[in-house]
């Protein structure tokens, strides 16, 4: 407790004697919700900015129902957890604005893209906040026309981030330049959350998901064997005097080893390349090219054993835009595209809701967003973006992808009672469900006949859409934003949950003078084994500034 006060302190010493500082500082008091617990919050905020560099804190107390501390964020028991802890309270650090020579912000990443967006386009990288708090970067720098750009998505796990890209634009001839991207997630398996950071996911150890000290039962057992007199155990030698004893832990170790090996060893890379070409017709109006290939092996679906069939190939592809246009307007700022892509492929892959859906939980099995690439066909279509000011009441954000093409069409068998996804088991599907049939008569009545998947014609639509009110206009109410993300749909208009699904608000009423009731949510989509379920994550907290 003395290292939080201390921490305390020197922020507030800091922030007050900041004279050349335009600061603002905020106290909120709410509850917010940690692996399904409810705590209650108290934070202080404080902010301050001039016009090259701005700096928000986020120093924050959790208490459960019996008024103990949630240590979790506050844990100094290593020089790494130390550091960790230290960046979790900076809400952002930013040096210089977008426009200028040497930028770049330390902290919440509400909205970055690289280069015009086929790989990278919206990442958000506090999509989960307060729940989980990623300090990433986003630096640029420019000089004489050539323009560097690097993306970190959590420098509190700067070895194992969610996204790393990297992008330099150079001047061919004036007005006109090429540029170069890559876009990598170094291990999709590190999106597992986990709970009590103990480096065991919550996945591999669901009992222990809070408790840091175990991961597994045979840990029991050990403790067991090393505080029994028989055996002997020296802690110094880490070894026991009985034989078998020693074979015993081992065996028990080796055990815990094997029951995690499928998650801790498995490592799944995927990347992504992309150049792109862009010429400036005027101060107003540009026009611009882009390809992308995305590196790495998506699913097999076929699982046929049918030797007729052509051998799936699971190689990610590419994604071309032959010619787009973007307009700037004043108020107004419109893009428009032609794009296509061939099979196990989509654009902006590095989207805002990539961080929920990098890798999921389906009824005991990990899928990773890289495998289910196999979905999408070949594809060609228009995308069409805008953002406005409509009657000076309403900024209106608006990004529509539509394309048609091919899309997997899952195998199916002809048992009509039981549903089967693959061919082996439909095919014994009968005599299963009959067992009475005699398996040596070569009857093909007990047997089920399974239909090969194969790419079907389907349109395959996304749409971003984000509206944000003047609230002068709105006695009482401070803020008030909504945004809807649906990607990779037939129809985004008609709300059908998937993993891609996407629903946040954020508003904020005045209750007094300085004080302010804010309440943000958001609703994202996980798979339960039969349908889509909803997965909430609101924020209800009073604040007050000063």
């Amino acid at each position: 407790m003395r290292k939080i006060s201390l921490i305390f302190s020197l922020v507030i010493s800091f922030l007050f004697t900041q004279n050349n500082f335009s600061p603002a500082y905020m106290a909120s008091f709410g509850s917010v919700t940690i692996d399904g617990k409810l705590y209650n919050q108290i934070s202080f905020r404080p902010e301050f900015s001039t016009n090259k560099i701005g700096m928000g804190f986020d120093i924050y107390l959790y208490f459960d129902e019996d008024g103990k501390l949630y240590r979790e964020n506050w844990d100094f028991t290593s020089p790494g957890a130390s550091f960790k802890t230290l960046v979790d309270k900076i809400y952002y650090f930013r040096y210089g604005q977008v426009f200028d020579d040497l930028y770049f912000r330390i902290g919440a990443l509400p909205k970055v893209t690289l280069g015009q967006g086929i790989l990278i386009n919206q990442y958000a990288n506090n999509i989960d906040y307060p729940q989980i708090r990623r300090a990433g970067i986003d630096l640029r720098y420019q000089f004489s026309g050539f323009k560097l750009q690097f993306i970190h998505s959590d420098l509190k796990e700067i070895n194992k981030p969610g996204l790393i890209g990297l992008r330099t634009s150079i001047p061919i001839i004036e007005n006109f330049n090429i540029g170069f991207s890559i876009a990598s997630d170094f291990n999709q398996y590190n999106g597992l959350v986990d709970s009590d950071g103990d480096n065991y996911p919550d996945f591999v150890e669901p009992d222990y998901a809070n408790d840091p000290d175990y991961h597994h039962e045979n840990q029991f057992l050990i403790e067991e064997l090393q505080g029994s007199n028989y055996c002997g155990y020296d802690s110094e030698s880490d070894l026991f005097l009985d034989g078998t004893c020693e074979n015993l832990f081992n065996d028990l170790s080796s055990e815990m080893t094997e029951d995690f090996a499928d998650v801790m060893n498995n490592k799944d890379n995927v990347t992504g390349l992309a150049i792109d070409f862009g010429f400036e017709l005027d101060n107003k109006f540009s026009l611009y090219t882009e390809y992308a290939q995305l590196l790495g092996k998506t699913s097999d679906p076929t699982d046929s054993n049918d030797e007729d069939l052509p051998n799936f190939d699971t190689n990610l592809g590419y994604g071309l835009i032959p010619i787009g246009m973007k307009a700037n307007l004043g108020s107004v700022k419109l893009s428009l595209d032609y794009r296509r892509n061939s099979e196990n492929f989509i654009f902006s892959y590095w989207n805002k809701n990539y961080d929920h859906n990098r890798i999921m939980e389906n009824n005991g099995e990990l899928i990773t967003k890289e495998s289910t690439l196999y979905k999408y066909g070949d594809q060609k279509g228009l995308n069409f973006g805008l953002e406005a000011n409509i009657s000076k009441y309403f900024k209106f954000s608006f990004d529509y992808e539509k394309m048609k093409g091919e899309m997997w069409n899952s195998g199916s068998c002809d048992n009509p009672d039981l549903l089967y996804e693959n061919e082996t088991d439909c095919e014994s599907s009968q005599y299963l469900q009959y067992p009475d049939l005699d398996p040596e008569i070569e009857d093909n009545q007990q047997f089920g006949v399974w239909t090969p998947g194969s790419y079907k014609k389907e349109k395959n639509n996304s749409l971003y859409l984000k509206i944000e009110i003047d609230t002068s206009i709105i006695p009482q109410v401070q803020i008030a934003e909504i945004f809807y993300q649906q990607t990779n749909s037939k129809k985004p208009f008609k709300f059908e949950p998937n993993q891609n699904s996407l629903f946040g608000y954020n508003i904020g009423v005045n209750l007094s003078n300085n004080m302010i009731l804010l309440l943000k949510g958001r609703k994202s989509y996980d798979f339960d084994g039969s349908n889509f379920k909803p997965v909430y994550n609101t924020q209800i907290e009073t604040s007050i500034y000063f």
